[in-house]
């Protein structure tokens, strides 16, 4: 079994316990095939299994804040700030080229180094923004890849923007029925401080809406506890692989 495990590039069973899961798998399956009885027609190899990360899950979360009446008041008590640059409708290469900049500059919530944050997200998912890699692209399944890559911290945090986008990702047929962000300021700069009109306004009609979509049953929460996973670690090996 070292001479096959040697030449396999394992190391030798003595210094299994400190491979990566994947190698403890290779070199037991291997060890398992050359130890097997001459005779035997199959052999069943339990394999280690890795064990299930801890830490938070985006779809583990269930935040019903956008409907649970929290006042503007305490919406913009945990914010500054908002910034927001609508991109100039790049399509293909040139989406691409952004999409790759605001990745590794990392996307946050109230906007980041390139304002690409809530609302950029919000209007993306609701159609109002021409952002596109391919020319069949839907923004909202575009909204929905981006929401899931904000830090954990965001995410993970309840609140009515993260619970808000939550909602549109889990309701494509409700998108379009959310208020269009109007920004209707003389001087447009891409920071937008809390309490400003424009912001008041959007929040004020997203909070009603909302609330109406919810007490008419339309919105769909979506599952947020599952049941563990199961693993089945026995993998049989048939005679051709024994031989």
């Amino acid at each position: 079994v070292a001479e096959a495990a040697v030449a396999a590039g394992l190391p030798t069973p003595r210094d299994a316990r400190a491979l990566p899961n994947v190698l403890q798998s290779r070199l037991t399956l291997l060890t398992a095939a050359s130890t097997a009885r001459p005779d035997a027609d199959s052999i069943d190899v339990e394999l280690p299994c890795p064990a299930f990360g801890g830490g938070p899950h985006f779809d583990a979360v269930q935040d019903r804040t956008s409907i649970s009446g929290e006042g503007l008041g305490a919406l913009f008590g945990k914010f500054e700030a908002l910034s927001y640059s609508r991109p100039e409708n790049p399509v293909g290469r040139e989406a691409a080229s952004a999409l790759d900049r605001w990745l590794r500059n990392g996307l946050e919530l109230r906007g980041g180094r390139d304002q690409k944050g809530f609302l950029f997200l919000y209007e993306l998912m609701r159609g109002d923004v021409f952002f596109k890699l391919l020319s069949n692209d839907s923004g909202h399944t575009l909204g929905c890849f981006l929401l899931r890559l904000l830090p954990a911290s965001e995410w993970s945090s309840k609140g009515v923007l993260m619970s808000t986008l939550r909602v549109m990702a889990h309701n494509p047929q409700l998108a379009r029925h959310l208020p269009k962000f109007e920004d209707d300021r003389n001087v447009k700069v891409s920071v937008m401080f809390r309490g400003q009109d424009v912001l008041a306004k959007l929040f004020e009609k997203l909070t009603l809406v909302l609330k109406g979509l919810e007490a008419d049953g339309h919105i769909q929460w979506p599952l947020h506890s599952f049941p563990a996973l199961k693993l089945q670690p026995l993998v049989r090996l048939p005679a051709p692989l024994l031989a």
